[in-house]
């Protein structure tokens, strides 16, 4: 458990704002809704996640992860995964993180399929975005940083509570993404990407 942080970064307004553009930057709501059931009926079914969906969920997080999973010895990832679920929740994290392959952000991904309403998904985009409006957050991606991340988030979603924790992290996502202004933002062929016709949001004047 944690304590909540008595600090709101944005409010309603930004996520109404950011949020819906989501859609028109990562094309992959509908594979993430799709995950969300997948590792639900996995959990029920074995208990853990199958081979299967965890390559579906490093394809959608980050496909180059997958070169470094042992999938030859794929028993040990299951029996992780059923220790985590009987695990207290802040030694989750490090658990899943000594598996092969797996480091904060994708054991983050993984922890967040299967409680998507308490762990929120570490991402470069993510951080990034937070520590510009005002989170008392390092720039590692050490567990450590990622519990007092996730305690913004969660304290966050529970002001904002009209709001699930995956549709903050689309509209942080999206604030990040269409704000070249602010985080230099490149497109894949190293040009800067064009500032959106939205203005930004800046905590620091109240625009």
């Amino acid at each position: 458990m944690f304590d909540l942080i008595d600090a709101l970064l944005f409010d309603d307004d930004f996520v109404q704002l950011w949020e819906p553009q989501y859609d028109a930057i990562a094309h992959d709501e509908a594979e993430y809704q799709s995950l969300v059931q997948a590792v639900r009926k996995d959990v029920d079914s074995i208990g853990a996640i199958r081979e299967a969906t965890l390559r579906r969920i490093l394809e959608w997080k980050s496909a180059r992860t997958k070169g470094h999973v042992h999938w030859w010895n794929y028993g040990l990832y299951i029996e992780t995964v059923r220790d985590c679920l009987s695990m207290h929740g802040d030694d989750r994290l490090d658990a899943i993180c000594k598996l092969p392959g797996v480091r904060e952000r994708v054991g983050s991904t993984i922890l967040h399929f299967i409680y998507p309403d308490t762990y929120p998904i570490f991402d470069i985009r993510t951080l990034e975005a937070l520590r510009y409006l005002g989170a008392d957050l390092g720039k590692s991606f050490s567990v450590n940083n990622y519990y007092r991340f996730r305690e913004y988030l969660i304290s966050t979603q529970v002001v904002l509570n009209r709001w699930t924790l995956r549709e903050l992290d689309r509209a942080i996502f999206a604030f990040h993404k269409r704000s070249p202004e602010i985080f230099g933002a490149t497109l894949g062929n190293g040009r800067r990407a064009q500032s959106t016709t939205h203005p930004y949001y800046c905590p620091r004047s109240g625009a």
